[in-house]
């Protein structure tokens, strides 16, 4: 896989420039919707929550999204076999009024060595505490 976090942090940069995004918060995320893998790319930390599609084929990032931290409420990661589960909840709600979760699902075996090693420090940081 040649997805870079360098260009993960550019296109957020340019998409949010009032917010300052560096190496060393991405993960890579797959999540299946409606039978469909789709790949992400979520940037974690306690300032920001930053996520945006990407598509292997065109190299390209898409529906860019970002929560600040007055809008974040809880980040949480709960272990699940090789990964996890990193839910985020928000105090932005949707059109029927229910908050807006982001629920991300990480594994620990991504074929890039940047993901694997913030994999590990994510996963640390928001750990849930039973």
């Amino acid at each position: 896989m040649f997805l870079k976090e360098e260009k993960f942090c550019e296109y957020l940069n340019e998409l949010f420039p009032e917010q300052h995004f560096e190496k060393g918060h991405s993960v890579i995320s797959i999540n299946v919707v409606q039978l469909q893998p789709i790949m992400s790319c979520v940037y974690i930390t306690d300032d920001c929550v930053a996520a945006a599609k990407y598509n292997r084929q065109f190299q390209i990032f898409s529906d860019g999204l970002c929560f600040e931290k007055k809008q974040l409420q809880s980040i949480v990661f709960r272990k699940k076999g090789l990964g996890g589960v990193l839910s985020v909840q928000t105090s932005e709600k949707l059109p029927n009024g229910q908050p807006i979760t982001l629920q991300l699902t990480l594994s620990s075996l991504t074929g890039t060595k940047w993901h694997k090693k913030n994999f590990q420090t994510i996963s640390t940081l928001y750990q849930e505490h039973s």
